[in-house]
């Protein structure tokens, strides 16, 4: 009996190695937006599932909060801002990125800077002396603004910057208590819609092609140790892309169940620009400009941060 139940343990074993399965499962962290749309295309087209991985997909409010919840365990993976993920490592945190989602486009309207129509702001240099809400200071719509205003010789410094969740920017503008937001598509279309903001600029039309906007990040000790299930969730990530170069409605459908979006705004929803790979030269953008708005104190040996 007891030669039995061995040989039935041993079989059991063997069938799950051959299938490839690892046991682990793995939860990743994100934000609600179209960026990590590759993750999205993986859970909801079963292909985490077909490559053997026990993926959870967990919402976060923040990106700030996912250094923390990587540190803790409380999620194993996280769809971060490059720009968070910097400054993470900067703070003393042993982080490592493995893979891109998305990159941006000079031709995409999903970044957009709005203010109020009382303000009167109308340009960069309108903005100096104002208010401006953003996501997070720091954060990676906070850093394209400064950029933005940077290029059009406005000091950031020169304006006060308030951080406020997407959800509260239309009340905030609309009560006057920020003169402009810089915010993503769904939430600058309703404002611009019911007369009370006015299009400023499309940041990312006037910076480079191609940023890197979230990556796939772990903490060092598990990156190294678990080198299969990385591989594996880059692959992974590989046919997520090609599921969406080959079907925009599969981004579409991924995107809405994943950021719960009611039918009329998925179906106008701007689609993320997904591509997944990932080079040292992908960080050196968000790098220099963490440096140059003080961000970093000082540089960081990028050649460390992306694992092989």
């Amino acid at each position: 009996m007891k030669r039995s139940a061995m040989l039935l343990g041993a079989a059991v074993l063997a069938c799950a190695l051959s299938t490839g399965a690892i046991a682990e499962t793995i939860t990743i962290g994100h934000t609600i937006n179209p960026a990590p749309a590759p993750v999205f295309i993986a859970d909801q087209q079963g292909l985490f599932a077909d490559a053997g991985l026990d993926v959870q997909l967990e919402v976060m409010t923040a990106d700030p909060l996912f250094p923390a919840a990587l540190m803790s365990d409380s999620i194993t993976v996280a769809a971060m801002t490059p720009t968070t993920f910097l400054a993470a490592v900067a703070n003393g945190l042993d982080l490592v990125a493995f893979s891109g989602t998305s990159t941006t486009l000079q031709t995409s309207r999903d970044i957009a800077i709005v203010s109020s129509t009382a303000s009167g702001v109308t340009d960069a240099e309108g903005l100096a002396g104002h208010n401006v809400g953003v996501p997070g200071i720091g954060a990676l719509l906070d850093v394209i603004l400064k950029a933005w205003l940077n290029n059009h010789g406005v000091a950031p410094a020169d304006v006060t910057f308030i951080e406020m969740p997407f959800p509260q920017m239309a009340d905030q503008l609309r009560a006057g208590r920020v003169d402009a937001v810089i915010t993503v598509n769904q939430f600058a279309g309703p404002m611009i819609g019911e007369g009370f903001g006015h299009m400023v600029a499309l940041p990312l039309a006037e910076l480079p092609e191609g940023l890197r906007t979230v990556l796939l990040v772990g903490t060092r000790d598990w990156v190294e140790a678990n080198p299969e299930a990385v591989g594996t969730l880059r692959e992974t990530m590989s046919q997520a892309q090609s599921v969406a170069e080959a079907s925009p409605e599969a981004v579409r459908e991924a995107l809405a169940t994943a950021m719960r979006l009611p039918p009329p705004v998925a179906e106008r929803i701007e689609l993320p620009n997904v591509d997944v790979a990932l080079s040292v030269e992908d960080l050196t953008f968000w790098h220099d400009a963490l440096r140059e708005q003080g961000v970093l104190p000082g540089d960081i040996d990028l050649g460390l941060l992306v694992a092989q």
